[in-house]
């Protein structure tokens, strides 16, 4: 019987991988540096949510950048 809340494999996965990746990227840094990466990759995700939610505003980036 499924769950329908209960998460599948490539989400499981993804997870797995997030936690690997954020140990690798926090070993031997400092509570500081490792407090300005985390600011920057939740500004990156949201600015990346926006955009997908948005196609309009890729648009107007694209226009910016050029």
């Amino acid at each position: 019987m499924s769950r329908p809340c209960t998460p599948g494999n490539n989400s499981r996965a993804i997870a797995i991988a997030a936690v690997l990746t954020a140990d690798a990227l926090t070993h031997d840094r400092t509570p500081e540096e490792i407090g300005r990466m985390a600011a920057f990759f939740t500004v990156l995700g949201d600015t990346m949510a926006l955009l997908a939610f948005d196609p309009k505003l890729q648009k107007c980036q694209e226009q910016f950048n050029q």
